[in-house]
C-alpha cells in the first residue's frame, strides 16, 4: 500500500480521538522524539528508544524503551503511556499486545519524500493535541526549504548518497534523502526502484558516474573512498566528496530537515559548477 493510502487510514483514526488529558507519550523513533520536542511537548514524553539522541537535554532525562527495531514491552508498560508513536517501526507482537491493553498506537510508515515527512509531523500533532502547532511547524519547514531552493545551483549535479560499504549501499530515487538532494539543487544518481537502499555493483556505479558523493556514515569514509568502485568515479577524481553533514539532518524524517537541505546546498555550491 502506498504511503498516502496508509496515511489516510491513520489520519481518519487519529482525528476521531478525543484527548481529555495531557498525553503520556512513548517515542519509538528518533524522528518522533524530535517532532514531539519541536511541538513543545517534551514534558509529556515519558520514554524514548535507545536510538533517540536529540534534543540531548530531553533524551538523557527520559526512560529508555529498547532498540529502535525491537522495543521492549515491559519497559514501555511500566511508563503507563497513553500513546505510543513510531515512524518506520514494525508492528511487533509486543506492540500489538500493548495496543490490545488499551494504549493508543500510532505507527507511521517511513516517508519517502519531504511532503510525507510534513504529513507525519501533522499527524503526530493531531494525535497529541497540537494540531495548530504542528501545522505551523510543517508550514515553517516548507517555507524554509522553498527559500533555500531560490539559491540552488544552476547546474544540477548528480549525487550518489552512500550509506555503507562493504557492500556498497546507496539511496535510490524514491527515498527521503533523494528528495533532500533534489531540494538542495542536485539529482540523485540512482533511479527509483523496488529496493530503497540497494547494493551497487561497480558496473552500475561507473555507468552512472556521479559528479558528487554524499557519505552518510563518516566513520566508513575510508572504506567507501578507498575500498570500493567509488574511487573510480568522476566525483572521487575531482575530490567532490561531502562527508561533514550530520546524517540525522538528511535522512531522519524530523523537523531539522530544512537545515539539512540548507547545509547540503551549501556543500553543493562549494564545488565548481558543471563537470
Amino acid at each position: 500500500m502506498k504511503f498516502y493510502s496508509i496515511i489516510t487510514l491513520i489520519l481518519t483514526a487519529v482525528l476521531t480521538q478525543q484527548l481529555t488529558a495531557a498525553p503520556r507519550i512513548v517515542s519509538l523513533a528518533p524522528a518522533v522524539t524530535e517532532i514531539v520536542a519541536a511541538l513543545d511537548m517534551s514534558e509529556s514524553l515519558v520514554g524514548v528508544s535507545d536510538a533517540c539522541d536529540y534534543p540531548p537535554e530531553v533524551v538523557t532525562q527520559r526512560s529508555k524503551t529498547g532498540p529502535f527495531s525491537n522495543p521492549n514491552k515491559n519497559s514501555i508498560l511500566v511508563l503507563n503511556p497513553s500513546i505510543i508513536i513510531g515512524i518506520g517501526v514494525a508492528k511487533s507482537t509486543e506492540l500489538k499486545e500493548l495496543e490490545h491493553s488499551g494504549v493508543e498506537l500510532l505507527l507511521l510508515p517511513t516517508p519517502d519524500n519531504i511532503t510525507g515527512l510534513l504529513t507525519c509531523i501533522k499527524l503526530i500533532g493531531y494525535a497529541i493535541g497540537k494540531r495548530q502547532e504542528s501545522q505551523k511547524l510543517a508550514d515553517s519547514i516548507s517555507l524554509s526549504i522553498q527559500h533555500t531552493r531560490k539559491t540552488r545551483p544552476l547546474h544540477k549535479p548528480s549525487v550518489l548518497a552512500v550509506l555503507w560499504n562493504p557492500p556498497l549501499i546507496a539511496a535510490a530515487g524514491n527515498t527521503l534523502i533523494a528528495d533532500v538532494i533534489l531540494a538542495a539543487g542536485g539529482i540523485n544518481t540512482l533511479e527509483a526502484g523496488s529496493i530503497p537502499y540497494p547494493k551497487i555493483n561497480s558496473e552500475i556505479l561507473l555507468y552512472r558516474n556521479p559528479e558528487m558523493v554524499l557519505i552518510l556514515d563518516k566513520s566508513r569514509q575510508k572504506e567507501i573512498l578507498n575500498e570500493s568502485a567509488v574511487s573510480l568515479t568522476h566525483a572521487a577524481s575531482k575530490d567532490r566528496i561531502i562527508a561533514d553533514i550530520d546524517p540525522a539532518l538528511l535522512i531522519r524524517p524530523g523537523p531539522r530537515i530544512a537545515e539539512g537541505v540548507r547545509q547540503l546546498q551549501e556543500a553543493l555550491l562549494s564545488f565548481p559548477q558543471g563537470m
